[in-house]
């Protein structure tokens, strides 16, 4: 057995989505910056005073690996929205 679902999403709708993913996408590379420079900078500190900083180099893998993932995923959105993958009628 099988359906068509049918719907239609207001282009008004479509244009805030593809605009809230781009203000999501440069809310995160600013994290990403961020957490770059200030662990770059703690790194730096621990480097001076002759220590080792392991949750630093902790958080700056991890924060780029977790902050380069959402940038990409919401730059698939984005290219999904703008091709009208995720918006064409679904076959069940």
């Amino acid at each position: 057995m099988s359906c068509i679902v049918i719907y239609e999403i207001p282009e008004r709708i479509d244009k805030l989505e593809i605009a809230l993913r781009v203000c999501y996408v440069t809310a995160e590379i600013l994290v990403l910056i961020a957490t770059w420079f200030q662990t770059y900078s703690v790194h730096q500190w621990a480097k001076g005073i002759g220590r080792a900083a392991p949750l630093t180099r902790l958080i700056f893998r991890d924060g780029t690996i977790y902050f380069s993932a959402l940038v990409a995923l919401n730059i698939a959105a984005v290219v999904l929205w703008t091709r009208d993958v995720l918006t064409e009628p679904r076959h069940c």
